[in-house]
């Protein structure tokens, strides 16, 4: 119906029925086990409280499940129960990250400026078990670790950023290289994208940044996020991590490889 049709309809109390194209909008499997809850600030607390009659009337018109969510994505208002739950880990909030980064890298980046070096990882050898790991993996995961392992003679890896000067139980169980960025092969300001290795029985730092954030795992490992916990991530799965949330990873008998994507454009 035409918008001042439908807003005649609500306001003579004729019942309005809300339409769903599953071509459109596809229904997903909910999260599996749901998304852990997290204290929303009071200032958002009580936002929701007061508006929760609104949403209610709103549902008795509509027909339609409401929710208000703050910043991290916690539901701080709901015509349903879930009041608390984080919706930030949702397979639909990955996929619209997912899409604005691909769609920014239909514009070529600009190539690196001459004299940048390539450097082996410092473990080399978590490197070739991390690749056997992920040969053995779904079929996209062999597609990307393959691409991976073609341009790894061109990656120039080296340790986070600030633990240089930190001990060697973590400065040389780990690594990073960067594909596309700033400081990339590919150098670009609205995306950034690289690769971490984690050599075994190793705990990468909890780390933050402003940017978003998606990790598509390559060779599995343990990942945290502050809201969620800890949960094992095997091959082919995708790690989210919403704007300025701690999160880090850990290994256990075998290493962890990872491709990293940042949305840098609005950071």
């Amino acid at each position: 119906a035409e918008p001042g049709a439908r807003q005649q309809g609500l306001a003579s109390g004729e019942p309005h029925f809300a339409e769903l194209d599953l071509a459109d909008s596809p229904v997903h499997e909910p999260y599996p086990g749901g998304a852990p809850g997290r204290a929303p600030t009071p200032a958002a607390a009580s936002l929701g409280k007061a508006i929760e009659p609104v949403l209610a009337e709103a549902r008795s018109l509509t027909l339609a499940e409401i929710r208000l969510v703050d910043a991290q994505g916690v539901i701080v208002a709901s015509t349903g129960d879930d009041v608390g739950t984080s919706l930030a880990a949702v397979e639909e909030i990955e996929a619209a990250l997912a899409g604005r980064i691909f769609e920014a890298l239909e514009t070529p980046g600009r190539p690196p400026p001459a004299g940048v070096r390539p450097r082996r990882p410092t473990p080399a050898g978590a490197l070739d078990e991390a690749f056997a790991l992920a040969a053995r993996g779904p079929e996209p995961v062999q597609h990307v670790a393959g691409a991976l392992r073609a341009m790894d003679p061109r990656l120039a890896w080296g340790p986070r950023p600030g633990s240089e000067d930190g001990g060697p139980s973590f400065r040389d169980a780990h690594a990073n290289a960067v594909v596309a960025g700033a400081d990339g092969l590919e150098r670009r300001d609205d995306v950034r994208i690289g690769v971490s290795l984690v050599a075994p029985h190793t705990d990468y730092v909890k780390h933050n940044h402003p940017p978003e954030e998606l990790y598509f795992v390559l060779a599995p490992g343990d990942w945290w996020r502050e809201d969620l916990g800890w949960r094992v991530r095997p091959a082919g799965s995708i790690q989210h991590n919403p704007p300025h949330a701690w999160h880090a990873m850990r290994t256990g008998e075998t290493p962890l490889l990872a491709v990293w994507c940042l949305w840098t454009a609005d950071a």
